[in-house]
């Protein structure tokens, strides 16, 4: 069953915005263009955001699978670091 829902559409920096019902926020869209002038958006699956403290983030880094220091170069523009400490 399809349902009719009004939307609100403006023009701003020269491109279309479609402003949806608050319930689309958290769903993935599905976006069909049935003609030049009708576009049918459907909801997906709701996607919620995970959160994990550090220690599990960290229960997964292992001796295996942790690499070494990476190099990136001298510095090109105000990214520069402090001087490295002797014996590191």
């Amino acid at each position: 069953m399809e349902a009719t829902v009004s939307t609100e559409v403006r023009r701003s920096d020269k491109k279309g915005r479609v402003v949806l019902p608050a319930d689309f926020a958290a769903s993935v869209l599905i976006i069909e263009r049935v003609n030049d002038t009708e576009l049918r958006i459907k909801k997906g699956r709701t996607v919620r955001k995970r959160k994990y403290t550090l220690a599990q983030l960290l229960q997964g880094v292992t001796t295996e699978n942790k690499h070494g220091e990476l190099s990136w170069g001298v510095p090109v523009g105000k990214e520069k670091l402090p001087p490295r400490a002797k014996g590191r």
